[in-house]
């Protein structure tokens, strides 16, 4: 769905459910899973499954339906999590409703907010520290804050606060807040607690997480008068300031939060900049950055796994890719297990033929060693 349709659909049930912008929204949602079960089930009869949701929808008798549930590990936070992911209708529904209030809220939020937002992913925010670094005093301090467990405590009341800012048509209001969480996440809530929360896993929590935080965002750019501050989530960096005015910083955020958000702080880090800053999966320094530690032991324990991993290593090395820990980690790739290189893809398998090449051409040059480059 392109842009200019999103910005001119209207904040009403009849226009975001309209089959004219129903159907679109589900594509987008479909995009490479349509051979999913769950997800194939309802292609079969697709054409009567959407008009039941525009059916109930505008009826006033849509109702959510139970998630899907199941514990993954997550290796950024080294944690395990118990992801609520939502029934096909809801999917869709939620689908159709982003589509339609993505591009109202996006024009109010901060520029340097990276967090779930188009054309604003990890490397974009990874190059603005990188460019914040550059632009401070070398002997200046940077403060790093995560919020406790976000998504989980989330307060409904305040969201929909948030929300009825944009949306005028209680309906479509009350529509957007039948997608928070309603069940317990048994690795999160101890006890569950009503009235607080968003099911992670649910697309629409991304959007929801955006509109909380950004009052946070322009308390910290407009009355705190930060100049270098970046989020990711809730993962936030303000980078070029002296120790005291970090404390000072961290004091006020953490209060704001309390006060206004109902969120409290998990972690606050006051760092000497030359350390580097350890942020959206690189740590950075003014001259170059490097993934994080663990990204580099699990490549080499998917490199012992061999062909099995070839696409977990791809990803990995795509992280890597704008970073100076690629090199090492194609250098232990070609010294390590050069037959795999012929079956990665695209950019990073051109990129591992040419850092090959050179490889070689340097063993020559040391060594004097004959030796070819693999063939693509």
């Amino acid at each position: 769905m392109s842009e200019k349709t999103q910005t001119l659909t209207p904040l009403t049930l009849e226009a975001i459910f309209h089959l004219d912008h129903l159907y679109p929204s589900y594509k987008v949602a479909f995009k490479g899973k349509n051979y999913r079960p769950r997800y194939l089930n309802f292609r079969l009869s697709e054409g009567s499954g959407l008009l039941n949701i525009q059916r109930e929808v505008l009826s006033n008798e849509y109702q959510t339906k139970p998630p899907h549930k199941f514990i993954i590990f997550c290796n950024c936070g080294q944690k395990a999590r118990e992801i609520h992911a939502s029934a096909i209708p809801d999917i869709i529904a939620q689908r159709a409703i982003y589509e339609a209030l993505y591009p109202v809220f996006d024009k109010s939020f901060i520029y340097d907010n990276y967090g779930c937002r188009k054309g604003k992913g990890t490397q974009k925010a990874a190059d603005r520290t990188q460019q914040f670094i550059r632009e401070s005093p070398e002997n200046s301090y940077y403060l790093q804050l995560d919020v406790r467990k976000f998504y989980y405590n989330i307060d409904h009341a305040i969201l929909r606060g948030e929300l009825a800012k944009k949306i005028s048509v209680q309906r479509l209001l009350d529509l957007c807040m039948q997608f928070v969480c309603t069940e317990p996440n048994e690795l999160t809530y101890e006890p569950f607690a009503t009235g607080v929360g968003l099911d992670v896993g649910a697309m629409i929590s991304q959007l929801y997480g955006l509109i909380y935080l950004n009052r946070l965002d322009h308390f910290i750019k407009r009355t705190l008068k930060v100049k270098r501050y970046i989020r990711y989530v809730d993962d936030m960096v303000i980078i070029g300031e002296t120790k005291e005015r970090c404390i000072e910083l961290r004091d006020q955020i953490a209060r704001y939060l309390d006060e206004t958000l109902h969120l409290k702080l998990s972690a606050a880090d006051i760092q000497p900049l030359k350390r580097g800053v350890n942020f959206v999966g690189f740590r950075t320094w003014r001259t170059h950055r490097l993934v994080r530690k663990f990204c580099i032991r699990n490549f080499r324990r998917r490199l012992r796994q061999g062909e099995t991993k070839i696409l977990s290593m791809q990803a990995m090395l795509a992280h890597a890719r704008h970073s100076a820990s690629f090199g090492y980690m194609a250098r232990t790739l070609i010294e390590s297990r050069p037959d795999l290189i012929m079956e990665f893809r695209g950019r990073i398998k051109h990129d591992l033929l040419k850092y090959q090449t050179d490889y070689i051409r340097s063993l020559r040059n040391r060594q004097g060693l004959q030796v070819q480059p693999a063939k693509s």
